[in-house]
């Protein structure tokens, strides 16, 4: 690996982090999902997206949108800001699956630069206290 002769550089310098490879979470619980992008990447927008190919969904874009469960953790706006994490509040069922966090080049349209390596989330239902008839 050319960085080894580099002392103090690491992979990390170069590539999208997602710090969890999975998590587990209990409905009406909120999740946190992270993401650092180096400075070194060119200009361009982060996104969040659920699942991966033709069928995945956005979750979250630091540029705007309506995304009423999902907040920002960081400031995006901020300059030489690296953290790109985010919050899902009220987890259902419905929110279990493969999250990424992705870095795009600008461009007219932005083209997908680097994602992480995908955070698994899996969700378990609540349980709720079992009554016995008298």
């Amino acid at each position: 690996m050319i960085l080894s002769f580099f002392p103090g550089i690491t992979d990390e310098m170069f590539t999208v982090q997602q710090a969890e490879i999975s998590q587990t979470v209990t409905t009406g619980e909120t999740l946190v999902l992270s993401c650092s992008v180096p400075d070194s990447f060119p200009n361009g927008p982060v996104l969040w997206f659920k699942g991966t190919g033709p069928n995945h969904d956005l979750i979250y874009d630091f540029k705007g949108g309506v995304f009423p469960r999902v907040k920002q953790i960081g400031n995006a706006a901020e300059a030489g800001n690296r953290d790109f994490s985010i919050r899902i509040s009220e987890i259902s069922l419905a929110d279990a699956g493969t999250y990424f966090c992705m870095k795009f080049k600008k461009g007219k349209p932005d083209i997908e630069y680097q994602s992480g390596q995908g955070t698994k989330v899996t969700v378990i239902g609540e349980m709720s206290p079992l009554h016995l008839g008298v």
